[in-house]
């Protein structure tokens, strides 16, 4: 579906990524604006939710993304993919999740 212009995800601000275990446990990695360590590195249940920022540029490792939701500057895109691991990057791949 073509996404109406209003309905396009601002990043003025940097990037909020909400990532929130919704139906499985899932091994999640997050890497912020190129840093060597981890912005968050660890495993969440079902019900926990963890919100990770960036400047610019946002790598993301789901060991079962279609466990958990992600929410980007406060728009739910929903499940980023099936069961398996997935790699998330953003800016470059929110157009992709967006249209589903």
């Amino acid at each position: 579906p073509v996404i109406p212009e209003e309905e396009s995800i601002a990043l003025d601000d940097g990037i909020d990524v909400q990532i929130r275990a919704t139906s499985a446990r899932c091994w999640v990695e997050v890497q912020a604006d190129g840093a060597t360590a981890p912005a968050f590195k660890g495993t969440l249940e079902i019900g926990d939710v963890e919100t990770v920022h960036a400047d610019s540029e946002m790598s993301i490792v789901l060991g079962y993304a279609a466990g958990v939701e992600l929410t980007v500057n406060g728009h739910n895109l929903g499940a980023p993919g099936g069961p398996g691991v997935q790699t998330i990057h953003l800016p470059q791949d929110l157009d992709s999740l967006v249209s589903g």
